[in-house]
């Protein structure tokens, strides 16, 4: 029971005014109380479908005395709640407002035993299959019969909107159609000496995607087909073993043995007297101390018209040489290659001896030049380092040279006219190495040489930073593509 402070008005549509009361249950009551004198006359109100406040039809409630009659101020309205839940609230239309006012639900009344048949919907009375006391049946469609019955949501079954069917009994002997079972237990195939017996279906036999086993005692299992194929697929590594006695396979026209479904070998298949291996596939011998022996074959050895290669165990040499005057040609009618793919260090020719290299020289990868020192009679090869130099705001680009390099020149080329402020300084690491180059004046496309190298920073160390610092006024540098030579130096 909760006290409620009437309204004077009905309330906005779909609000919830303080005091309102949900009613779930199928029955509330509206309580008065006068405190003074007079008279009172209350109308209860409730929120309908959409949100909009109404009155409930027969819900008003006159408190005092009104005729000449004694009244002891005090008086209630019981009233049915059609539908749950539903808010509810009061208001005073007349009289004395020195009253106390309450709204309050309901217990609802017990279940009789009364059996209703044909209800189109549950009892609002005592909410299953059996007549509530007061209770209400509402309507009533002959031969329907559904809904959610039952006193409490534990204690509720549902009979579906079903014309036509059945139900199914526990003894009677009956059909089901269409029914999905959930985890049923079927006594005669869980039973120790019951039959499962589904040779009487011709459609198609699935097993549950759970674990299976087949057989598992001491009985002979058999998979048998007479005119049809046999497929067992796995979907992870497996095993087909014998815990006793070998395991025999056995091919009316020879067994070919495959992987992802391509044949790698047959036996038998491809000649009935040969193991065959398929086209592009080889024999690899693992690590270790086996070897390939050919016993006492007397026949010539043809080697195959792929490539043929020998490759050592790890740690260990392979030779391949002549002696006196002989010599050793190594040729091939397109590519060919030493140490291209597991090659560390590789040496040609010793020495002392001249290397000839009459064709095109091709080096796709890093090149290791020497190093160049003062007074070198042969000279050395030139690095070029190039940058791409953002434009717009301010900035440092740097690149961590591999050698050790020593600057001797620098330019650049003008992406854009140079702008207010334009500058470019070649830098070791934060050191300037040039000096602050200024290119505000320059044309696009203009090539600008830097002009002083600073001789105690042009050298940049191993894996040190070389650094292109840009600048302008307004952060609107316009963008260059810089250059910076060097050699080799130890």
């Amino acid at each position: 029971m909760a006290l409620v402070t009437p309204l004077t008005s009905l309330p906005a549509s779909g609000s919830t005014p303080a005091g309102t009361l949900s009613l779930s249950n199928i029955r509330g009551r509206l309580t008065a109380a006068l405190t003074g004198g007079g008279a009172a006359t209350l109308n209860l109100i409730k929120r309908f479908e959409g949100g909009a406040w109404g009155y409930v039809d027969g819900g008003e409630l006159i408190v005092g005395s009104t005729t000449a009659d004694i009244d002891d101020g005090v008086g209630a309205l019981d009233f049915d709640n059609d539908a749950a839940p539903t808010l509810y609230h009061v208001i005073l239309r007349s009289g004395s407002s020195s009253c106390l006012v309450y709204l309050s639900s309901l217990v609802d009344p017990a279940t009789s035993t009364a059996l209703v048949a044909h209800a189109s919907s549950h009892l609002a009375g005592g909410g299953d299959d059996l007549l509530s006391s007061p209770g209400t049946v509402g309507s009533v469609t002959p031969g329907v019969f559904c809904g959610t019955f039952g006193a409490t949501s534990g204690n509720q079954n549902s009979v579906p909107a079903v014309n036509g069917d059945t139900f199914v009994l526990r003894t009677a002997a009956q059909t089901l159609t269409t029914k999905t079972l959930t985890a049923p237990v079927i006594n005669g195939a869980t039973s120790a000496s019951g039959n499962f017996d589904l040779s009487g279906s011709t459609g198609t036999f699935k097993t549950s995607t759970g674990a299976a086993t087949i057989g598992g005692g001491a009985a002979a299992v058999g998979i048998t087909s007479s005119a049809a194929a046999i497929t067992i697929t796995a979907g992870a590594a497996s095993t087909w073993s014998t815990s006793a006695g070998a395991l025999n396979i056995s091919g009316f026209a020879g067994i070919n043995l495959k992987v992802a479904g391509t044949t790698v070998a047959d036996v038998g298949a491809t000649s009935a007297s040969a193991f065959t291996l398929a086209a592009n596939k080889s024999i690899v011998g693992a690590a270790g101390s086996g070897a390939v022996t050919f016993g006492s074959m007397t026949g010539d050895m043809t080697m195959p018209t792929g490539s043929v290669s020998w490759a050592g165990a790890a740690n260990k040499n392979f030779s391949l040489s002549t002696s006196g005057t002989g010599t050793i040609t190594v040729d091939n009618a397109s590519t060919w290659s030493i140490g291209a793919t597991n090659g560390t260090t590789g040496t040609i020719g010793r020495s002392g001896q001249a290397l000839n290299l009459p064709g095109a020289i091709n080096m796709t990868g890093a090149v290791s030049v020497p190093t160049v020192a003062s007074g070198s009679v042969t000279g050395g090869l030139p690095l070029v380092f190039p940058l791409t130099v953002s434009s717009g705001a301010d900035g440092d680009q740097d690149i961590t040279v591999t050698p050790k390099i020593r600057v001797i020149k620098a330019w650049l080329v003008m992406k854009g006219a140079g702008t207010a402020g334009s500058t470019v300084t070649v830098k070791n690491g934060a050191t300037a190495i040039t000096e602050v180059l200024d290119v505000s004046a320059a044309l696009d496309k203009a090539v600008v040489d830097f002009t002083s190298i600073d001789d105690a920073q042009m050298d940049i160390a191993a894996a040190g930073t070389l650094r292109i610092s840009h600048a302008s006024t307004g952060a609107d540098f316009p963008g260059a593509e810089l250059y910076v030579q060097a050699f080799h130096v130890a």
